[in-house]
């Protein structure tokens, strides 16, 4: 009978292990490397496509700073041992100061009562907030590979559901639709923009973009876009075009792109539409 070797053994370490202080994780955090990993734990819709570390915040530095697809900000608080009071409200600190649309709370291991904060966090705010195991994984005697665990998070789909929905019944999706009819020709403004312009709640903006990609009234939904000028990678409009569609029909209208945002000098400010919402209005 052939003899088998041995499968190789496979050791779970701790993050500790492999960073011997947060500032050194901040680092990989915000790296390419760092990135891919965390995209494989978070919805889609909150993968970065950049991030810094060690930014300003107040007196203190959130440890990285991030901006997803849609142009949103998200901030990350890292910790590589177990939850702590402190770190949860450095974490909420932040996501007020830079107005995230998302946060993410990465820790060595998490404390049941903070797992019931972040949810109760989540039914509470517009904020999406995150909380992500950190721990490390090898085989044999090979370097230890980081390894990320998603232990909870906001209810997404329900979430956005509901946000829509208020935000749509407060207003009426009409409202946005003629603000939207003000962005003239070769002009971009954003979600939010629109949102703020028509007096929308906080987290209206999504409900704007839903509105720009499926209903097939809204008006030139190429012209909004998400927040900085940047043109998500789901982006779509009612005819299912694409991001490179958004591009195209922009570029045609004369607006130029440079590093993946459309150009500043051309973007309509919530300010500049709800004046012309105002000059609008019948007297």
């Amino acid at each position: 009978m052939e003899a088998h070797s041995p499968l190789p053994k496979v050791m779970k370490v701790t993050a500790a292990h492999i960073w011997k202080e947060v500032q050194q994780l901040n680092p990989w955090l915000a790296s390419e490397a760092g990135l891919e990993a965390l995209g494989t734990v978070l919805p889609e819709r909150w993968r970065l496509i950049s991030a810094e570390y060690q930014q300003p915040a107040g007196a203190l530095y959130v440890d990285v700073l991030g901006t997803t697809g849609e142009g949103d900000t998200l901030v990350i608080e890292a910790q590589l041992r177990q939850s702590d009071h402190d770190h949860l409200g450095k974490l909420i600190t932040y996501s007020a100061i830079y107005q995230a649309a998302a946060a993410v709370w990465i820790v060595g291991d998490a404390r049941p009562e903070h797992q019931m904060a972040v949810n109760a966090l989540n039914q509470a705010g517009s904020t999406d907030y995150f909380l992500v195991k950190i721990e490390g994984v090898r085989v044999q005697d090979s370097p230890p590979a980081p390894l990320l665990t998603l232990i909870t998070g906001p209810a997404i789909e329900l979430k956005r559901a509901g946000e829509a929905k208020a935000s749509l019944t407060t207003r009426g999706v009409g409202t946005y639709l003629a603000v939207a009819a003000l962005i003239r020709e070769g002009e971009w403004s954003t979600y939010g923009d629109v949102a703020r312009a028509g007096g929308g709640p906080g987290g209206a903006a999504r409900a704007v973009a839903q509105a720009a990609a499926r209903l097939p009234d809204f008006p030139a939904p190429h012209r909004v876009l998400g927040k900085g000028g940047v043109i998500a990678s789901g982006w779509r409009d009612h005819q299912s075009g694409g991001p490179e569609e958004c591009r195209t029909q922009l570029e045609a209208e004369g607006v130029h792109f440079e590093d993946g945002r459309a150009d500043p000098k051309r973007h309509v400010t919530w300010e500049t539409l709800r004046k012309r919402t105002q000059q609008a209005a019948p007297a």
